[in-house]
C-alpha cells in the first residue's frame, strides 16, 4: 500500500520563490489525494538526486511529479520512471544551452509526461517533442472577486500604479512621465502615485508622484500594492525567455490591468481585448469595462474548476 498517491518534487526549491504558491494551487486542484511535497534546496550536485531516490523508495508513490528540476537531473532520474508514472513541468527553454534542450526533450518525453505553465512554453514543447503538451494552472484566479475589485478601482477618483520587480534581464524601467500622461488620458482621472520596485534605483529619491519601493517587500506590502493599484506596468526584457509570469497572475487576481508590450511571455493573452494590454489599447479596454462588455469570464487565467480539470486530466486521476 503506497504511503502517498502523489509525490511532488521541487529540486530547485527556494523559500522566497514562487514554489510554495504553485504548490498551494496544486493542493486545491488535487483535493482528496494523498500528497507530499518534497522541497530540495540547490545544494551540492548529487545530494538532491539521492534525496529523491530515497523519498521514492520510502514512500513508494505510484505517481512522481517534478515541479522544478534541471534537465540533467531529469535525465539521471529517468530510469526510475520505468517503474513509476513520471511527470514533469517544464518552465522555459534557456537562451544558453537551448540546443541541448531541443535534443534531449524528445527523449525525456518518452520517460515523463511533460506539461507547461505558459502557452509559449507549451507550443515549444509540442513542437520539439512532437506530442501534445497540456497547459497547467500555477495560480487560481477567483474571477468574480477580481472583476468586482476591478470595478471598485475604476470607480475611484484617482489611479494608483505599481511597477513591480524591475531588474536587469527580467523587467526593464519605463518612462514614468509618459505612463502617467497616457493613463490619465485613457481614464480621465489623475494618477495619485506610481510605486516603483527597481533593483537599480535609489529608493530614497521620491518625487511628488513616483515613490521607490525596496526589492524585498514583505508579503503584506506586496499584496497591498496590488490591492491598491489599478494599473500594473510590466515591460519584459527582450532576451527574457518565455515562461509563466506569477506577477501577471497576481495582478489579474487582484483586479488590476496589466500594461505590457508584445513578448513571448504575454503572447498568450493578446493585447487588445482585456486586462493584459498595452498603452495603445488601454482606452479600448477601459471603454469595454465601463460599458459592460467585459465581465468575469473575460479575465484570463484558471478559476478553481479549470485548475482542477487541468491537473486531473494531466495526472489521469481516477484512471
Amino acid at each position: 500500500m503506497p504511503k502517498t498517491d502523489l509525490l511532488f518534487i521541487d529540486l530547485l526549491y527556494r523559500p522566497k520563490g514562487s514554489f510554495d504558491d504553485d504548490f498551494a494551487t496544486i493542493t486545491k486542484a488535487v483535493d482528496g489525494q494523498r500528497i507530499f511535497h518534497l522541497k530540495v534546496a540547490q545544494t551540492g550536485r548529487f545530494g538532491p538526486i539521492l534525496q529523491v531516490i530515497a523519498a521514492i523508495w520510502r514512500m513508494s508513490p505510484p505517481r512522481v511529479v517534478f515541479l522544478s528540476a534541471k534537465i540533467w537531473q531529469l535525465m539521471l532520474l529517468a530510469p526510475l520512471m520505468l517503474f513509476k508514472r513520471g511527470y514533469a513541468v517544464y518552465h522555459f527553454r534557456p537562451n544558453t544551452r537551448g540546443g541541448m534542450h531541443d535534443r534531449v526533450l524528445p527523449w525525456l518525453a518518452c520517460m515523463y509526461k511533460l506539461a507547461a505553465y505558459s502557452a509559449g512554453v507549451q507550443d515549444y514543447l509540442s513542437q520539439v517533442t512532437g506530442k501534445p503538451v497540456p497547459l497547467l494552472a500555477s495560480r487560481i484566479i477567483e474571477k468574480h472577486r477580481a472583476f468586482a475589485r476591478l470595478v471598485e478601482k475604476m470607480d475611484q477618483d484617482h489611479v494608483d500604479i505599481f511597477c513591480p520587480g524591475i531588474r536587469p534581464g527580467v523587467r526593464v524601467p519605463i518612462d514614468y512621465k509618459e505612463l502617467r500622461r497616457e493613463v490619465e488620458t485613457a481614464l480621465g482621472k489623475p494618477v495619485r502615485i506610481i510605486v516603483v520596485q527597481d533593483a537599480g534605483a535609489d529608493t530614497s529619491r521620491h518625487t511628488d508622484i513616483v515613490h521607490w519601493a525596496p526589492m524585498m517587500l514583505s508579503d503584506e506590502d506586496y499584496t497591498r500594492h496590488f490591492d491598491e493599484s489599478l494599473v500594473i506596468p510590466m515591460k519584459f526584457a527582450s532576451n527574457y525567455e518565455a515562461r509563466s509570469s506569477a506577477m501577471i497572475n497576481d495582478a489579474l487576481g487582484r483586479g488590476c490591468i496589466v500594461l505590457t508590450e508584445a513578448h513571448p511571455i504575454t503572447a498568450q493573452y493578446g493585447l487588445s481585448q482585456g486586462m493584459v494590454t498595452d498603452l495603445a489599447n488601454l482606452p479600448t479596454v477601459i471603454k469595454r469595462v465601463a460599458s459592460g462588455q467585459f465581465g468575469p469570464d473575460n479575465i484570463p487565467g484558471f478559476d478553481y474548476a479549470e485548475a482542477k480539470r487541468s491537473w486531473t486530466e494531466f495526472l489521469k486521476l481516477g484512471a
